[in-house]
């Protein structure tokens, strides 16, 4: 995480620790999409810095097909990309780098966003999960640490009651807001 400004070391030791973490950049009404249907627009560069920082700290990225072709999603550059999808990734123009795997989760295989992560926990240890709202939802359980940002604090904390997530810490940025949560009965392992 060495390309982000100086992170709050607290920060970074929490996110170290998670092995299954998810992200949400939001605005000031606690949306994570703008009118067309995906993220652009809504962080800045830091909070692409904290993104890619996350990524990079994953062995493998979940996403969902609807996720990947709002956002026009590319192949990360240092992890592994699986995508729960019942539609296929045709038109994605995903290709993986050499080593680098693309999973495609369909079904009748794979049929819930809770199929999904557990059948990626198998071959993963380090994920990061990349669902829009409801996925997140169904499997907020299994997520040691969620991520949330925001240029505009309030906007984080309309996002967390309506994921019923229970924050943990925040920390201030000179451009960006951030809050690390889990779901509410979860508590990230600090042993």
């Amino acid at each position: 995480m060495s390309s982000l400004p100086s992170l709050d070391p607290a920060l970074l030791s929490a996110i170290n620790k998670a092995e299954i973490t998810s992200s949400f950049v939001v605005d000031e009404i606690g949306s994570f999409v703008n009118e067309a249907g995906n993220s652009k627009g809504i962080g800045n560069q830091t909070d692409l810095e904290l993104l890619r920082a996350l990524r990079a700290k994953s062995e493998v990225v979940l996403t969902s097909g609807l996720t990947a072709r709002a956002e026009q999603y590319k192949m990360p550059k240092h992890a592994d990309l699986a995508i729960f999808t019942a539609r296929g990734v045709s038109g994605l123009g995903l290709k993986p780098r050499a080593g680098q795997k693309l999973q495609i989760l369909t079904p009748p295989l794979v049929t819930s966003y809770q199929a999904a992560i557990s059948a990626i926990k198998t071959q993963y240890q380090f994920i990061h999960v990349e669902f829009g709202f409801e996925g997140t939802k169904a499997i907020r359980n299994h997520i040691d640490l969620f991520i949330l940002s925001s240029k505009q604090r309030q906007g984080i904390d309309i996002f967390v009651e309506k994921l019923d997530l229970s924050p943990t810490a925040s920390f201030e940025l000179p451009d960006l807001s951030i809050t690390l949560a889990v779901g509410r009965g979860k508590a990230l392992n600090q042993s």
